[in-house]
């Protein structure tokens, strides 16, 4: 349970404001993105202690100078049995789902961080308008009469592309940094098939955290 503990003090650390910036996010998710791969798993000590010895086996006939018609072995695996609820996997689910529970929180944190980019360039622009009020006039006169019901879609329509595009670049601004785009680059794994592998595991908490994960990435 050593693991699960790290992933504890993890979360804590994340919730109590250690990582500040997308940056530091990205580079905490790197080496907990593969423990969530269930393709890694083994779903008990005999079936780990086989491959380990297969493997054992391969590197020393790739050793050897006359392999004498040796070749190498495959580890055959049965691929759904990790899918299903045991006392073998148990711990392995619950790591499992703190891994998506912080993930979660990153989320969360990614759309803090480019709601508060956005609302700086809101403050900046209000700030540009009140000190230069001949510049903004035109604006300001269509935004009050947007605000009072008055709004002409043809009158207005030049200045109403011009506000349009500015939100746009507010919008652009936000989404600069890096973003937890649920790619794990460095290991070219895909996340949202990670996910999607999780979704077909017999653990109904485990299943709904990442369903939900999946579905807030793409809203």
């Amino acid at each position: 349970m050593f693991v699960l503990e790290v992933l504890n003090i993890t979360e804590r650390m994340v919730n109590l404001g250690f990582y500040q910036n997308e940056s530091e996010l990205l580079k905490l998710i790197d080496p907990i993105i593969p423990m969530l791969d269930g393709s890694n798993d083994f779903h008990s000590k005999e079936e780990e202690e086989g491959f380990n010895r297969i493997m054992a086996e391969n590197a020393e006939i790739n050793t050897l100078v006359n392999k004498n018609n040796r070749k190498r072995q495959i580890f055959k695996r049965d691929k759904n049995i990790r899918y299903k609820s045991s006392e073998d996997n148990a711990n392995i689910v619950l790591i499992k789902r703190k891994i998506i529970d912080i993930l979660h929180r990153f989320m969360d944190i990614q759309d803090d961080i480019r709601l508060t980019t956005f609302l700086i360039e809101f403050y900046k622009s209000d700030n540009e308008m009140i000190h230069n009020p001949v510049e903004s006039a035109k604006e300001l006169h269509f935004l009050h009469r947007v605000l009072s019901g008055n709004y002409d879609p043809e009158e207005d329509q030049e200045i109403k592309h011009s506000c349009d595009e500015k939100i746009i670049n507010w919008m652009r601004t936000s989404f600069l940094n890096k973003n937890l785009d649920m790619l794990f680059q460095s290991k070219q794994k895909d996340l949202i098939c990670i996910l999607l592998d999780i979704i077909l595991y017999q653990d109904s908490k485990m299943v709904n955290s990442a369903f939900t994960l999946l579905t807030k990435y793409f809203t």
